[in-house]
């Protein structure tokens, strides 16, 4: 389940105990559910078919600025290769996602290819169970 893009303004972010700070401006935080997915496989004849295509992978991406004081401790976490734990909560309607064993994905993408966006760098977390809460509602994802 894809939640959406989200504004970076109404959300915090923690990796292990790190709160993330210097969110880029105008960047948006993308938080992907591990869910069962469906598609439609079409035959010869003109038939059709639902095929259930699960993914087990979910994710948080987000963008933080070049000169953050964040990304020295993001980068050395991603380094070690170790499990953390992420938590992101919005703080308008206070739902929170937690990601209780997640790793860095990758290195941060450092920008668009055009130069766009060469003063920030994208950092994406990998889990293969997300809860998250939902307006009071407890969801368990994975």
């Amino acid at each position: 389940m894809y939640l959406g893009n989200m504004s970076s303004k109404d959300w915090l972010i923690t990796v292990g105990v790190v709160p993330v700070i210097g969110l880029a401006k105008d960047s948006n935080i993308i938080v992907e559910v591990p869910d069962d997915q469906i598609s439609v496989s079409s035959g010869i004849g003109g038939d059709w078919s639902f095929i259930e295509n699960p993914s087990e992978e979910g994710s948080v991406t987000f963008t933080t600025q070049r000169n953050s004081p964040v990304n020295t401790a993001l980068a050395l976490m991603q380094k070690t290769k170790a499990v953390i734990p992420v938590t992101v909560t919005n703080t308008r309607n206070l739902s929170v996602h937690r990601l209780g064993y997640a790793m860095f994905a990758r290195q941060p993408s450092d920008g668009a290819n055009n130069g766009a966006g060469a003063q920030t760098l994208e950092w994406k977390l990998l889990t293969g169970e997300l809860d998250s809460t939902i307006l009071g509602v407890n969801l368990t994802n994975g």
